[in-house]
């Protein structure tokens, strides 16, 4: 006898319609549950459906999905719209930001000078290849200048003054200074009112014509300052008093972008004492490397110097 499966999908639909075979039927009508079948049948063909347009309801359907489309692309468009309004939205603060509220860097140029006008009317000169960099937009509550460099600056009275360099900080409220900060010197020296040097090592306040020095990593050591400002202020030279001729190199090395080769020849014994141009080289390598006598070689460039 064949059997027959009610969760065939295809099976009460077969039924309804009376297409089941002789052998499906009368197995059907062996089923328990035949006569539960049997009267929803009956009931329901008492039902009125009323006639149905299929083309009608197939455009009705085919309105709806269009619709349904049209409100997700909406939705979708909406936002789309919105996260492209605030990506333009962030896009124009970043702009205004580095355009307007993102600190001024400022770089003199190898072997020349620049005389800067802060946003209080301070004035600040840096010397070769030093870089300084201040906020003008928050200067009145932050008067802070960050160096890389030597600087000089005439500062007008008013609230702190900080210069913040590597090796330490320069704190004033109103007075002339000099600040140089390079890889193995630091140099503070004070020419009218007094400057505060803050460092991890020291905390010193200086008097006019009163400095100090601190090489590699040793300690301070005081100097007198004869000068009414640096000496670069007016010439285009550096000069620097018994400190490591390694330290003179340095310098050489900023003031011309110098390749320097076989720097550790020079022994750490070995001084300076004197004054350099920061425009001719050839005039200033004479001057370190002359008076104690140590072979070079400077390439037809211009760019390296090779100690021989």
């Amino acid at each position: 006898m064949k059997q027959f499966d009610l969760n065939d999908e295809t099976f009460l639909a077969r039924w309804l319609a009376d297409s089941l075979s002789d052998e499906e039927l009368h197995a059907f009508e062996s089923h328990p549950d035949y006569f539960k079948y049997q009267k929803i049948k009956d009931v329901s063909s008492l039902l009125y459906l009323p006639q149905l347009d299929r083309d009608q309801m197939l455009e009705k359907v085919k309105s709806s999905r269009t619709n349904h489309k049209l409100d997700k692309d909406k939705a979708y468009t909406s936002w789309r719209t919105i996260f492209a309004v605030a990506a333009s939205v962030v896009v124009l603060l970043g702009f205004l930001w580095f355009t307007y509220m993102a600190p001024s860097t400022l770089t003199a140029p190898q072997g020349e000078r620049m005389m800067v006008a802060l946003p209080d009317g301070s004035q600040m000169w840096l010397n070769s290849a030093s870089t300084a960099k201040f906020n003008k937009y928050n200067w009145e509550d932050n008067r802070l200048v960050k160096l890389e460099g030597e600087a000089y600056f005439r500062v007008k009275k008013g609230k702190k003054f900080t210069v913040r360099t590597p090796k330490g900080e320069v704190h004033v409220l109103g007075t002339q200074f000099e600040v140089q900060s390079l890889t193995d010197l630091f140099i503070v020296n004070c020419f009218e009112g007094k400057v505060r040097v803050e460092s991890k090592e020291q905390n010193t306040i200086l008097a006019p014509g009163e400095g100090i020095v601190k090489i590699n990593n040793n300690t301070f050591r005081n100097e007198t300052i004869t000068l009414p400002q640096p000496e670069w202020i007016e010439k285009s030279s550096v000069s620097y008093t018994n400190v490591p001729l390694t330290v003179a190199v340095a310098a050489l090395k900023k003031h011309f972008g110098l390749q320097i080769e076989n720097v550790e020849r020079i022994p750490s014994t070995l001084r300076y004492t004197g004054r350099f141009s920061t425009t001719e080289l050839e005039t200033a390598v004479k001057s370190v490397f002359g008076p104690i006598a140590i072979p070079y070689k400077l390439s037809d460039d211009k760019k390296t110097l090779t100690l021989q």
